[in-house]
Order: C-alpha cells, then structure tokens, then sequence
C-alpha cells in the first residue's frame, strides 16, 4: 500500500491536478466540463471524508489520461472531409438565381407553396399592395387638391382592383391559381402568369407618368415632392428589378 498523504500534501497535488487541469483546457483548447467534474468529485470525496490518497491517485491517473489523449490527438489529427460532389451550376441557373436574389425582400402576396408558382407574380402583387398602403393612400389626396386628372382617377381604380385587401385576391391571381391547380396546359398556365406581370408592368408605368407629371407641380409642397420623387425611384426600381419594362412599353 502507498503511504498515505499529509495534509500539506494533498493540498499540493489537488493543487497540481488543477494545474494540470488549466494547462489541458487552455494548451488543446478545450472546455472547463473536465475540471468542473473534478471538482465536483473532490468536494463530494471530503463529503463522503473518502480515502483522499486512492482517490487523488486516481484523479492524477485521469487527467494523465486525458493529457496523453489530447497530445495524440494534436499530432494525429482527422483527415479533412471529403467534399461531396455537387451538381455543376448551369449559366442558365445562375442567371435565374441572380434574377430571383433582386426580388427576395419584395414583400409577397401570400400565395400557397406550390412547385410550379412564379415567385414574379407572389412578389410583384405583394409589392402592389405595399404599394398602395404606404405610398399612394398618402400621395392619392395630395393629388386630389393639387393635379386631380380622369387619369388619376382611373389609376387608383385599377391599383384597387388588383389590391384587394385582406385574404381576397384579384380575379387575375384568382384565374392563374386555378389554372395552376388544375389541369391545364401549361401554355395556359402560362399565358395566365404573362397577364398577371402584364397588368401589373402596364399600371405602375401608368402611375409612374402620373409622378413624372406631378413632381414639377407648383402648388406641391418641398416635402410632398419628396414624397414624390421618392414614389418615382420605388416604381423604377420595381419595374427594373422585376424585368417589367419590356411589358410596361406595351401600355
């Protein structure tokens, strides 16, 4: 049998093993759960007044063990994962994700999953309706009093037609959905798809020459006209960002 350990003794060697303990968690870079467990036994071994000299004994066995581990590791480490293949990216599908990145923080409509929706139509009607609650309810009035026209009028009629509020959808959205649910050629489908972005493309062109006009109107106040400039920049960048100005030139 080992002598047994004085009690300046074995505070020197719970005073090693904690060394030993720091030098394992900050030399390999590991957390303190070993220590802690350490500690944890120590303090339920002077509970339990337990044999401290077997116990430190195997304490200084543990964080041995742990050390020579942790060497081995350091010097052997794992080979790299082997990357998995993965499918080369056509020039067709990196055109088509760089189109697709230009609409991603449009707000959309709301239309259910489906494998075959447009993400165009679902964004470009949830811009419409963001549209029209933030900017044109506040630009409409304004108008009103200071540039009414029949052609205003017939903006914000249509801009409600294809806005509905709350869970009702457009009659346009309303057919493209069904054609997309049923059975329908998909020639029809797109052609349904087509009208959707047509519509849409044709009445922010309309209200886009309805803020060309309005800016340089004299009776607008300098903050309104920011307002309007700044409606002018959000319908070119949606036009732009959703390649709508091909279609938009047809209105």
């Amino acid at each position: 049998m080992s002598p047994r350990l004085s009690d300046q003794e074995i505070d020197q060697t719970v005073a090693r093993i904690r060394s030993e303990y720091d030098h394992y968690i900050v030399h390999f870079h590991k957390t303190t759960e070993m220590k802690r467990n350490f500690e944890d036994r120590w303090a339920d071994a002077l509970r339990k007044r337990a044999d401290l000299t077997v116990f430190l004994g195997a304490e200084i066995a543990v964080i041995q063990a742990l050390l020579e581990k942790a060497h081995h590791d350091a010097a052997n480490p794992p080979p790299p994962p082997v990357p998995k293949p993965s499918r080369k990216q056509s020039y067709a599908d990196k055109i088509v994700e760089q189109l697709r990145a230009k609409i991603r923080d449009y707000p959309a409509l709301g239309l259910p999953d489906h494998p075959e929706k447009s993400p165009d139509v679902d964004k470009l009607y949830g811009t419409l309706r963001w549209f029209r609650r933030e900017i044109w309810e506040v630009l409409y009035p304004v108008f009103l009093g200071k540039c009414a026209s029949p052609a205003l009028f017939a903006a914000d009629v249509d801009l409600g037609a294809l806005t509905l509020q709350g869970d009702k959808w457009p009659k346009e959205i309303e057919s493209y959905w069904a054609l997309l649910n049923g059975q329908a050629d998909l020639s029809q489908v797109a052609r349904a798809q087509n009208r959707c972005l047509l519509l849409a493309a044709q009445l922010l062109q309309r209200i886009k020459r309805l803020l060309d006009s309005a800016v340089n109107e004299k009776a607008l106040t300098p903050q309104e006209r920011d307002a309007v400039k700044r409606a002018q920049a959000f319908c070119d960048r949606v036009l732009s960002d959703f390649r709508l100005t091909g279609l938009a030139s047809r209105s």
